[in-house]
């Protein structure tokens, strides 16, 4: 398997937050690789999750499954490790559109072309990952019926991981 480089390294935050951000050419879609079983039908998938994650020094990666709830994952919601290539594992199991990553982890946001929301706490030194989708940053039912109709709290992916923070 040829090397996977990612099409751009960022530094964000005076150089605490390393970004790796992969797309074109290759299909990072994690959509089909829900579990384990899955790993035969996505080995090349597979193959190159574990490959960036080594280049990355990367021991966990979390892919939440996006479903537009403005809620922030935690890590003991990821009910299906995948383990993969390297000792890497790769987590998923998990439905919400962002979560807190720690030192030698990251996530893996398969945003379309959605953005994607950065939190820093230089004070805690935490970091928060979303997915900043339009029906993640508003309540599409308030919108449409009112305060009656509001779906959720906290309204937006924003306050959920400001919340978080506090």
């Amino acid at each position: 398997m040829a090397e996977i480089i990612p099409n751009l390294i960022y530094n964000l935050f005076d150089e605490t937050i390393e970004l790796f951000y992969y797309g074109i050419p290759h299909d990072w879609s994690l959509e089909k690789l829900q579990c384990s079983s899955n790993l035969p039908e996505c080995s090349l998938l597979a193959e190159r999750v574990a490959s960036a994650m080594r280049k990355a020094e990367i021991a966990s990666l979390y892919a939440p499954q996006s479903d537009f709830s403005a809620r922030v994952c935690k890590r003991e919601e990821f009910m299906q490790p995948i383990l993969l290539e390297f000792g890497k594992t790769l987590w998923r199991g998990c439905s919400g559109d962002a979560i807190e990553i720690k030192q030698n982890e990251a996530t893996c946001i398969s945003s379309g072309d959605c953005p994607t929301v950065i939190i820093w706490s230089k004070i805690s030194q935490r970091l928060l990952v979303g997915h900043a989708g339009r029906d993640c940053l508003l309540d599409k039912e308030k919108i449409e019926h009112g305060e009656i109709g509001a779906s959720r709290l906290p309204e937006s992916i924003i306050d959920a991981m400001i919340d978080v923070l506090d």
